[in-house]
């Protein structure tokens, strides 16, 4: 989309987005972007998924990793899921918190979020993981830095179901695309 194209620009890295899955087959996918194909600032939290949309419509290449969490850990990251969703409307896309992060000053805000703010969110309240910073400057990047962290796939993410195996186990997958 031209919003990534213009992030990927401003940040020189090649991920701009992040999502994040309680499955390994990404059927449930969640994270703060655009709700609308063709309306780009009409965002907010999203349940997207790897074969609809904005990423049925572009070739979206991504990079995908896998967290081995505890039952408690998956139960709270469930739990505070399950407030987003509870709570959709209210949630917004956070475009201010883009300059901000930009100039590396925190700011939180209950309901409004970009995509890494929010996983970095979920991550960081159900002990998952620290990221020696707060959770609003947290960026893309920053998820490859994660150190007990498994790559499990890279590229495009409409081929992601056929390459890879199914295993039934709880995950977390951090997406970037």
């Amino acid at each position: 989309t031209r919003f990534s194209k213009v992030l990927r620009a401003a940040t020189q890295k090649k991920y701009t987005h992040v999502s994040i899955s309680l499955d390994k087959e990404l059927n449930e996918l969640y994270s703060f972007g655009r709700r609308s194909q063709y309306l780009p600032f009409i965002a907010g939290f999203v349940k997207e998924h790897p074969n609809k949309g904005v990423y049925r419509k572009f070739p979206t290449e991504c990079l995908i990793y896998e967290i081995d969490i505890t039952d408690a850990e998956y139960s709270h990251l469930k739990d505070l899921l399950e407030v987003f969703k509870e709570d959709y409307r209210h949630c917004r896309y956070n475009f201010f918190a883009l300059l901000l992060m930009s100039m590396n000053i925190p700011y939180n805000c209950k309901s409004h979020f970009v995509c890494s703010q929010f996983v970095a969110y979920l991550l960081t309240k159900s002990n998952v993981v620290d990221f020696n910073k707060e959770y609003s400057l947290v960026r893309p990047e920053d998820f490859c830095n994660i150190r007990f962290k498994r790559q499990i796939y890279e590229g495009l993410l409409r081929d992601y179901s056929r390459t890879v195996c199914r295993k039934p186990k709880k995950y977390i997958t951090p997406l970037f695309g």
